[in-house]
C-alpha cells in the first residue's frame, strides 16, 4: 500500500520509527508540535507503516494508556511532515539497524562488479572527474599511489590527475624535481600519455598573482587569499592551504582527493543495499585491531574503482536517492528539526563523500570517539582486552555497511570526494581537524549540503612507522585552532536562516571579523566563554555516551572516563583557556597568542569573504593548464 498526497513529487522511503528495546520515544517527535488531532483513521494511517504497531504499543509501554493518544499525535505530527514529501513506501521488515556477528564485526556484503574492479576496460567519463593527490614532498608514497590508481580505475585523459604539494614541502621538492619527473614519465609509459600534473609551491604564487588582478582585489583581500593559499610560515604543516589550492586547479564537476599514504585497495559492501538519511552517522562503525596482520587476516583486500564507488551517492539530490529502484531509508530515530527542515525546504545535496578507512586509523584524538554520535562498540565491551585495543590501537576498520546521508558534520579527508560543480567552502590553511571544520560549514553554514559514507574502504598504509602508543588512556582534549573555528561555525549556522551560499559564506566571514577585530580584552573573553561552553558540553556528553551502558567493576573504560572528565574539569578551573595546540612552539605569551588568533581568524573571515567570487571566477577560467 502506498500513502501519496497530492500531485506533490514521490519519495520512496521505509518508515523507521522508535523500537521496542526500552528506549524512550525519541525527542525529535516532542520538537514537531501537537497540531494534528489523532482520530481512528488517523490510527488506521499509521498501521499501515511497518512500525506503527510498534510505535503505539511503546508508547503505552513507557507512558501508559492515558499519555498514548498524546503520542500517537506527534508521531502523526512526523508522518505527516515526511508525507509532505512525497510517497512514503511501508516495508515488512524495517531497515536501516546495523546487524552484526558475534564477534561484533559487520557481515561482509558482496560488492557490485563496478566497485571491486573485474572489468579494467570500463573507463570513467571522459572530463567529469578529476583525482588530487595532496603531498608533504613523500615522493615514494605518491607515486605508489598513482600506480594504484592507474591498476585499479582506468583514468581517461580528459580526467586529469593532480598531484598537489603542500607549501612547506617547498624545499623538498626543489631537491626532488628530477626523481619526480622521472617517477611521473614511468607512470605515463605505464598508461600511454597518462594527464599526471604535478603543482608545487611557485604555481601557487602565480595563482595569487593572476587572482588578485583578474579580480581586482583590495590589499585587504590578497593578504586574506595569501592566508588561504599558503597560511603562516611559522605554523606546520598547512594541508588545508593545500586542498584549497586543488580546489581552484580542479576543473571537473567531481573531484576525489586521496591522502599520498593510501591505496586503491580495500573492501566493499553492497552499493545496492537500500541506504539511510540520518542526522548522525550512527552506521559508521570503528573497529580496532591488535595489528595489520590480524586486521587482513578478516579481510581480503581487492583493486576499487574509484569513480564507481562514489557514482550512487556523489553530487545526487536526496529526492533523486529516494526515486532509485532501492530506495533510501529515513530513520525517524534521529529525525532532527534541522534535518527535516532541510528534506522538506531545501532540496538538499550530497555534496561531499567519505571512503572508509582500513588500516592505519590515523586518529591522534581518541576523546573523539567518546561521544555519543560515534559507533565503537568495543568501548562498552566487558572485556578489558577490547578496549585497551579502542584506546591504543592504530589499526582500523571505519566503513559505513550501507550508503549514509547525513547532515552530521563529522569528516575525515583521508579519502573522500567532493560535488564541485556547487559552491564548497574552503578549508582552514593548517592545524588538526581543519576537516572537521570543513564539515562543520558544509553541513551547518550551509542549508543545503548533505555528506554521505560509502560503504568503501580504502586501505591506508603509511610507508613510515606509526606505532601504537603505550598508554591505555586516551590524549587529553585538543583546544586546537580548527576546533575553536567549529564551534563558532556551528553557533553562526544555529542563529542564521536563509541565503544563498555564497551570502551565507560571506555573512558567516563578516560575523567573524567583527568579532575577531573587536578589543583584544573582549575578543579574549568571548574566545574563553565558548571554550569553557564547549568543554562543559563534552563533559554532558560523556555522561549521555557512557553512564547509560555501566557495567559492574572498575574497568578501563570507567578509568578512562574518569581520567578525562578530570582534565576537562582541571581545564573548567583554569582563568585561561588557550586553542594552543598550533600556537605553543611559537613560544608567545597569553595575550600575544590571543593577538595571534585573531589576527587568523580575520584573515579567515575576510577569505570566506572572497572566496565565493574566486570560486565562480575558477571555475570557468581554469588558472593552469591540465
Amino acid at each position: 500500500m502506498f500513502l501519496r498526497t497530492s500531485d506533490r513529487r514521490y519519495l520512496q522511503a521505509d518508515l523507521l520509527i522508535g523500537d521496542q528495546s526500552g528506549n524512550s520515544i525519541p525527542v525529535y517527535i516532542k520538537n514537531l508540535g501537537r497540531s494534528i488531532n489523532a482520530t481512528d483513521s488517523d490510527l488506521d494511517l499509521l498501521r499501515t507503516c511497518s512500525s506503527a504497531r510498534s510505535i503505539v504499543g511503546h508508547a503505552t509501554a513507557v507512558c501508559g494508556t492515558d499519555a498514548k493518544q498524546s503520542e500517537i499525535k506527534e508521531c502523526k505530527q512526523a508522518i505527516e511532515r515526511l508525507l509532505g514529501l512525497g510517497l512514503l513506501r511501508p516495508v515488512a521488515t524495517p531497515s536501516g539497524a546495523l546487524k552484526s556477528k558475534p564477534n561484533g564485526q559487520k557481515r561482509p556484503g558482496s560488492a557490485p562488479d563496478a566497485v571491486i574492479n573485474r572489468n579494467p576496460d570500463a573507463a570513467l567519463t571522459a572530463g567529469e572527474t578529476s583525482l588530487v593527490i595532496p603531498t608533504c614532498g613523500r615522493i615514494e608514497s605518491t607515486l605508489r599511489l598513482t600506480r594504484s590508481v592507474l591498476n585499479s580505475t582506468k583514468w581517461a585523459a580528459e580526467n586529469p590527475l593532480i598531484i598537489v604539494f603542500d607549501a612547506n614541502a617547498s624545499e623538498a621538492i626543489d631537491s626532488t624535481t628530477e626523481e619526480i619527473h622521472r617517477g611521473i614519465g614511468e607512470l605515463r609509459q605505464v598508461n600511454n600519455k597518462h594527464p599526471v600534473t604535478t603543482h608545487t609551491i611557485n604555481g601557487r604564487h602565480v595563482m595569487l598573482d593572476r587572482l588578485s588582478k583578474k579580480l581586482s582585489l583590495e590589499e585587504q583581500e590578497t593578504d586574506a587569499l595569501r592566508f588561504g593559499l599558503f597560511g603562516d610560515d611559522a605554523i606546520r604543516p598547512t594541508i588545508g592551504a593545500t586542498r584549497n589550492h586543488a580546489f581552484l586547479l580542479n576543473t571537473a564537476p567531481l573531484l576525489i582527493s586521496i591522502d599520498d599514504d593510501v591505496l586503491c585497495s580495500g573492501v566493499a559492501g553492497d552499493l545496492r543495499h537500500a541506504g539511510t538519511v540520518s542526522a548522525r552517522n550512527t552506521a559508521v562503525e570503528f573497529r580496532y585491531w591488535e595489528d595489520r596482520e590480524a586486521l587482513l587476516r578478516r579481510h581480503a583486500l581487492q583493486d576499487i574503482n574509484l569513480r564507481a564507488a562514489i557514482e550512487p551517492v556523489l553530487g545526487r539530490r536526496v529526492a533523486e536517492l529516494f526515486a532509485d529502484e532501492v530506495p533510501m531509508t529515513i530513520d525517524l530515530d534521529y529525525l532532527t528539526p534541522n534535518l527535516n527542515y532541510r528534506l522538506e525546504c531545501r532540496d538538499p545535496r550530497v555534496e561531499a563523500v567519505m571512503f572508509g578507512t582500513i588500516g592505519d586509523g590515523g586518529m591522534g584524538d581518541k576523546p573523539m570517539l567518546m561521544t555519543e554520535s560515534m559507533r565503537v562498540p568495543q568501548l562498552f565491551s566487558e572485556s578489558e582486552s577490547d578496549q585497551e585495543l579502542a584506546f591504543t590501537s592504530r589499526e582500523l576498520t571505519r566503513i559505513a555497511e550501507y550508503p549514509l546521508i547525513t547532515s552530521h558534520p563529522f569528516f575525515m579527508t583521508t579519502a573522500c570526494a567532493f560535488h564541485t560543480a556547487d559552491l564548497l567552502p574552503p578549508f582552514f590553511p593548517f592545524g588538526r581537524g581543519q576537516d572537521g571544520l570543513f564539515g562543520t560549514m558544509l553541513t551547518q553554514v550551509f542549508e543545503d549540503a548533505l555528506i554521505g559514507h560509502l560503504p568503501v574502504a580504502l586501505l591506508h598504509d603509511p610507508l613510515d612507522n606509526r606505532a601504537s602508543r603505550q598508554s591505555s588512556l586516551p590524549d587529553h582534549i585538543s583546544l586546537s585552532v580548527c576546533r575553536t573555528l567549529t564551534i563558532l561555525a556551528g553557533i553562526y549556522g544555529s542563529q542564521s536562516v536563509g541565503g544563498t551560499r555564497g551570502e551565507r559564506l560571506e555573512d558567516f566571514g563578516a560575523w567573524l571579523c567583527e568579532h575577531c577585530e573587536a578589543k583584544p580584552q573582549v575578543f579574549r573573553d568571548w574566545i574563553t566563554r565558548l571554550l569553557l561552553q564547549s568543554l562543559r558540553s563534552y563533559d554532558r556528553a560523556i555522561e549521555r555516551s557512557y553512564y547509560p551502558h555501566a557495567v559492574e567493576g572498575q574497568t578501563l573504560r570507567d578509568r578512562t572516563v574518569r581520567a578525562l572528565r578530570a582534565d576537562i574539569q582541571r581545564r573548567l578551573s583554569d582563568s585561561d583557556i588557550l586553542p594552543i595546540a598550533e600556537y605553543h612552539a611559537l613560544g608567545l605569551d597569553a595575550d600575544a597568542t590571543f593577538e595571534r588568533i585573531a589576527h587568523h581568524f580575520s584573515l579567515f573571515g575576510r577569505f570566506l569573504q572572497i572566496w565565493p567570487r574566486v570560486w565562480e571566477f575558477t571555475r570557468g577560467q581554469p588558472l593552469t593548464p591540465r
